[in-house]
This record gives structure tokens, C-alpha cells and sequence, in this order.
């Protein structure tokens, strides 16, 4: 392959970039993945993407937990007939995350990844089987009611997406009529711990995540 790679016409193992060349970051800040990914090679950037690497593949960081009891969970589910794909969709997680985990490509995984998946049952991925590419579905405006109290409450959206798991962006489907059922129960949930809690303000940036303002207020009140 290598031979073959080298007889293509003007092939390069590397590439030099034009002098002066600088990648457009916009809100990427230099020294981290997210640069790297927009173009940035310098040492810093590439030593973060390689950090990040090595935390995804090897399990590095401290807020990771053994992959173990989520791989058992996997193979029991793939066991009794469940897909890949069904298990992704059931627990909301990218199907080439389960595919690393049954695999043992993965060795240590996010906390909350691991308790979606200790959580599923057979009949639950049974039922994204056959459900199409984005699962069950149910209508949107009950669960887009939730979130409107939520924000009326001082919960931020991108706080409100980064706790059902969706990074920093809360999409709830594909169009405004319908959302996955499987964001519309992790939304309920969220809801019901949320209460009529108003939102602390005295973060200058982002929210911590509820488990830790939760354990907050506890203590507090003890």
C-alpha cells in the first residue's frame, strides 16, 4: 500500500503549508482539541488532541470510570439479540461508542455513559429495532413545555443539553412536531430533579452539572 500510495502522481507523506498560513480558530482556543480539529498543528494543539486520544481509547483523566460492567451489559444485550444500532439508540449514545466497548477498544468511559447503559433492558432496544434511523418518537410540545420552564427558571439550554448528554447544542429532533422519545424521558427526568429550584447565579460562566449543585445544596441544608 505504502508502494502504491508513493507511485500517485504529485503524492505527499506530509505537506508543508503555505508561509504565513494561519487557520481560522473563531472560538477554538489555541492549545486544545478543538483547534487542532480546525486546522491548528502546532505543538500545543497537537499535544491535546493526543491527550484527548489517549483519554478516549486508554481511559486516562479521573473522571472516567473501568468500561467493564458496561461492556458485560453490552455483550448480554448483543446475547439476546439486541443490535449495535438498537443499543446506541436506546441509551442515546453513538453506535461506534458501543462498537468500541464490545470490541475492548474502550477501557474506561464517562460515568453517565456507563449508568445509561447499565440502565437498559432487552425491551427497550427492541423497540429501536425497527424504528428508523432516529427511534421512537413522541410530539414535541410537552417536552419543549419542560424546557421552557426549565429556562424560565434560570437553567440555560446548552446546561440543559450538556445533562441529557448532548454536548453543548439541545436538538431534540427533526423537525418542531416531534422529538426522540429517548430525549424526551431524559428531559422529563431532569424536570422532575429541577423542580422549582431557580438556577444559581453565582457562576460567571457555566453551570456545574446537577449532580454536583444538588450535593450542594444538600450539604447546605444539613
Amino acid at each position: 500500500r505504502i508502494a502504491a500510495l508513493e507511485q500517485v502522481p504529485g503524492w505527499q507523506w506530509e505537506v508543508e503549508l503555505r508561509p504565513g498560513y494561519r487557520p481560522v480558530l473563531d472560538d477554538a482556543e489555541h492549545g486544545s482539541r478543538k483547534a487542532y480539529a480546525k486546522g491548528c498543528k502546532c505543538d500545543a494543539c497537537t499535544d491535546a488532541n493526543a491527550g484527548y486520544e489517549n483519554v478516549r481509547v486508554n481511559g486516562g483523566g479521573t473522571d472516567l470510570v473501568d468500561a467493564g460492567r458496561a461492556r458485560g451489559k453490552v455483550w448480554i444485550l448483543r446475547g439476546q439479540g439486541a443490535s449495535q444500532k438498537a443499543i446506541a439508540r436506546a441509551a442515546d449514545l453513538n453506535v461506534k461508542t458501543i462498537a468500541e466497548l464490545e470490541n475492548k477498544v474502550l477501557t474506561r468511559i464517562r460515568p453517565e455513559t456507563e449508568r445509561d447503559i447499565l440502565a437498559l433492558t432487552i425491551g427497550q432496544c427492541r423497540q429501536f429495532e425497527k424504528a428508523g434511523r432516529w427511534g421512537a418518537t413522541e410530539p414535541a410540545g410537552p417536552v419543549l413545555q419542560l424546557v421552557a420552564e426549565m429556562t424560565a427558571l434560570g437553567w440555560p439550554k446548552a446546561w440543559i443539553a450538556r445533562e441529557i448528554g448532548h454536548g453543548r447544542a439541545l436538538q431534540l429532533g427533526r423537525n418542531h412536531d416531534t422529538v426522540s422519545a429517548s430525549h424526551a424521558g431524559k428531559i422529563r427526568e431532569l424536570r422532575r430533579q429541577v423542580g422549582s429550584w431557580t438556577a444559581p447565579r453565582r457562576w460567571r460562566q457555566e453551570l456545574p452539572p446537577l449532580a454536583e449543585l444538588l450535593a450542594e445544596r444538600d450539604q447546605l441544608a444539613g
